[in-house]
């Protein structure tokens, strides 16, 4: 709170103005928040840099497991490709039959 100080002057006029003491309140004060701001924010930063760096590992995981994958589709690509080879001479041996049978 300020606090209002009244004296007369050496004229004899009013004069006004604010005591040390509520400057001193005020800048403790601000002193008091601006250390309170400070330590919100220093744990705002040091929970930031926890959750970057779990999501940085959480990355390494998934880039390893998308190695994982793409190694598994290189491998059994070419094995898909042979079935499906494979199936497509089955069935035209089958329709070869089935002509045969109707005749």
């Amino acid at each position: 709170a300020v606090v209002s100080t009244q004296s007369t002057g050496k004229d004899g006029s009013l004069v006004r103005g604010t005591s040390f003491e509520t400057y001193q309140t005020l800048y403790e004060d601000l002193a008091q928040k601006h250390t309170e701001m400070h330590s919100v924010l220093s744990g705002t930063i040091e929970r930031m840099k926890q959750e970057l760096a779990d999501a940085k590992k959480e990355n390494m995981v998934l880039a390893s497991t998308n190695i994982e994958l793409q190694d598994k589709v290189t491998i059994l690509g070419p094995k898909c490709d042979q079935k499906t080879e494979e199936l497509s001479n089955i069935n035209e041996m089958i329709a070869a039959l089935n002509l045969q049978i109707e005749d």
